[in-house]
């Protein structure tokens, strides 16, 4: 069983569960802050903002994506966990990513769609600060 509620003043603020069916048992109850995950105008602003992208540099969509996962997620969240991964050009992540089974896995299992609203915008600035360093292309430019 899962639900929303909200706390104000240190009070429980939403729907009374009903517990009757547990009557008698250890149960365990969890507890944390609710995220909202990315929102659908976030996804395709990013999205029309990777295809700009794509046009000018030469790459497609999916390329970029994957490789912005991979950079701008995957190696934060192993150097968070005392663990490195290669820092990658994007030309050396397309080539392993075609030969190596690891990096398959990673562009599988590294996903942005878990990220909530404000993780989701710190990808995007990283990307946009990847494009004007390399390409020097503003993403900013690009709106909804």
């Amino acid at each position: 069983m899962e639900f929303r509620a909200k706390i104000e003043n240190g009070k429980y603020l939403g729907v009374k569960p009903d517990f009757t069916k547990w009557e008698g048992k250890e149960i365990v109850l969890s507890v944390k802050e609710y995220k909202v995950n990315r929102r659908v105008e976030q996804n395709n602003l990013h999205w029309k903002r990777l295809e700009i992208l794509a046009n000018e540099c030469g790459y497609s969509k999916n390329e970029l994506h994957k490789y912005f996962k991979y950079q701008f997620i995957a190696v934060p969240l192993f150097r968070s966990l005392n663990r490195e991964l290669p820092e990658l050009t994007i030309d050396k992540h397309i080539q392993l990513s075609k030969e190596s089974d690891l990096m398959q896995n990673v562009n599988i299992l590294i996903t942005s769609t878990k990220l909530n609203t404000k993780e989701f915008t710190n990808f995007m600035n990283e990307i946009e600060k990847w494009s004007l360093d390399n390409y020097d292309l503003d993403l900013t430019a690009v709106s909804k």
